[in-house]
C-alpha cells in the first residue's frame, strides 16, 4: 500500500505526507475476522439511531484482510495497526471499504502494553479468559464499523465542514460505540457464540486504559476515553477495593445504546458546540480513572517496531 496519509476532502492543492506498508496476508486470522462481514448490512439497518441516519447500502465488495507487517514507513515515523479505506463516501458507497489489520504489530503491542494492564485491573477469572484474539476482534470491528452509520452530515456535506477539528475524534467515537453495540447485537441474536460475551467489554477496557495511560493526544485515545467515562458514569464498570474491574454487561449494553442515541445525531447534525460540550465532559482523566491508571504496571509509552525482514532485504 502506498499513498497520501489520511487524505481528506481538502487534499487538492495541499501536500500530504505519504506512507507505505508491505504485508503478508494471514489467511487463518483473516477467515476469523471475516465472520463479521455477512452481517454488516443487517447491522447498518438496525443501528439504534433515527431512521434517517441508518440503512445505507453497504458496498457489496466491502472486505477485511489481516496481515503480518513486513515494513511500514511514513514521513513522520511511527507505525499503525490498521486502516479503513477509501475515505471517499461516494466510492465507499459504490464498492465498500477495504479494512486491514496488522496482526503482528497488534500482538507486540498486546504483549508489551495490554497484557500487563489486564493483569493489573481485571478480575483473575476475566484475566485468565481474555485472549489476544478477543482484543484483535474488537479492534477489527472498530475498523469495519468505520463504514457504518452516518458518513457525512445530514445535509450531505463532509463532517469536517461543521465539526472542524473535532472530526477525527467524532468518527472514532462513532466507530467504537457502534462496534461495541454491533458485537453485542450479534451475540444477543445467536449469530456469534455466547462465549464471546465473557470478554467483550474487557477487550474494550484494556486497550482503552492503555491509550489513556499515555495521554489523550490521539483521536483513538480521545474516542475510547469518551466511552470509558460513559461506562464509568453508568456504573457499567466499577472497581472493587483491590482495584479490580467489576463489569456489568447489562448496564454496559444500555450505556452504549444511550451514548449512540445521544452522540451520533449530534455529529450528523453538525452541532459542533454540542459535540465540544460532550468531549469536554467525557474526554478527560477523571479522578476515578486517574486512580486506576496509577495502578497500571509501567510499560513503554512509545511503541516503535523494528522490521527485521525489511532490514535484511536492504542490507540493514
Amino acid at each position: 500500500m502506498l499513498g497520501p496519509e489520511e487524505v481528506g476532502d481538502d487534499w487538492f492543492g495541499l501536500k500530504h505526507p505519504f506512507e507505505t506498508s508491505v504485508g503478508v496476508v494471514n489467511k487463518v486470522a483473516t477467515r476469523r475476522a471475516r465472520r463479521f462481514l455477512p452481517f454488516l448490512q443487517e447491522l447498518e439497518n438496525h443501528l439504534p439511531v433515527p431512521p434517517a441516519l441508518r440503512g445505507r447500502t453497504i458496498g457489496s465488495s466491502a472486505t477485511l484482510v489481516v496481515l503480518e507487517a513486513v515494513y511500514q514507513g511514513q514521513s513522520g515515523g511511527g507505525s499503525w495497526i490498521g486502516y479503513g479505506l477509501p475515505d471517499d463516501e461516494e466510492v465507499s458507497r459504490a464498492v465498500g471499504k477495504r479494512t486491514g489489520l496488522y496482526r503482528n504489530l497488534l500482538a507486540a503491542r498486546y504483549r508489551r502494553m495490554h497484557e500487563p494492564i489486564a493483569r493489573a485491573v481485571l478480575q483473575p477469572a476475566e484475566f485468565a479468559s481474555l485472549q489476544f484474539d478477543d482484543v484483535a476482534d474488537e479492534i477489527a470491528m472498530v475498523r469495519l464499523f468505520d463504514g457504518l452509520g452516518p458518513q457525512s452530515l445530514a445535509s450531505g456535506r463532509p463532517f469536517s465542514d461543521a465539526l472542524e477539528d473535532t472530526t477525527e475524534t467524532v468518527q472514532q467515537i462513532q466507530s467504537m460505540l457502534l462496534s461495541l453495540w454491533g458485537h453485542q447485537y450479534l451475540i444477543d441474536r445467536g449469530k456469534l457464540s455466547r462465549a464471546e460475551q465473557q470478554s467483550l467489554y474487557a477487550a474494550f477496557l484494556v486497550p482503552a486504559l492503555a491509550r489513556a495511560s499515555v495521554g489523550l493526544a490521539s483521536s483513538a485515545a480521545k474516542g475510547s476515553t469518551y466511552i470509558l467515562n460513559r461506562l464509568l458514569d453508568a456504573k457499567a464498570i466499577q472497581f472493587d477495593t483491590a482495584g479490580h474491574a467489576l463489569i456489568d454487561p447489562r448496564r454496559a449494553r444500555a450505556a452504549v445504546i444511550e451514548a449512540i442515541r445521544e452522540f451520533v445525531p449530534l455529529a450528523a447534525a453538525g452541532d459542533v458546540d454540542a459535540v465540544r460540550s460532550q468531549l469536554r465532559r467525557y474526554v478527560t482523566i477523571s479522578p476515578e480513572l486517574r486512580a486506576v491508571l496509577q495502578r497500571v504496571a509501567p510499560h513503554d509509552a512509545e511503541f516503535v517496531p523494528v522490521f527485521v525482514s525489511a532490514g535484511k532485504l536492504d542490507g540493514g
